[in-house]
């Protein structure tokens, strides 16, 4: 298993301006941040994230949207990406 974190795209000053996310920053410095490399690596992957309005963090979307070429790479021209149990 590893823990990995998607990388902190809001500017330090927004961070800053907020003690409990400055806190979480300082908390979480220690976890590596995921790459590319850990979702090929992995059998199977857990994202946990706040909402905000019903949408996960825009960090997390902007690491979800550099995912699409896995996705393409993993299943053939035509071939379901949802798999009958």
């Amino acid at each position: 298993m590893r823990l990995r974190k998607v990388a902190e795209t809001a500017a330090p000053e927004a961070i800053n301006a907020r003690p409990e996310w400055a806190q979480h920053i300082e908390d979480t410095a220690d976890i590596a941040v995921a790459g590319l490399d850990n979702l090929a690596w992995a059998d199977a992957v857990l994202f946990g994230t706040p909402t905000r309005f019903g949408n996960p963090t825009s960090q997390l979307r902007a690491f979800l949207e550099t995912t699409a070429h896995l996705a393409s790479r993993a299943f053939g021209p035509g071939e379901s990406r949802v798999r009958p149990p």
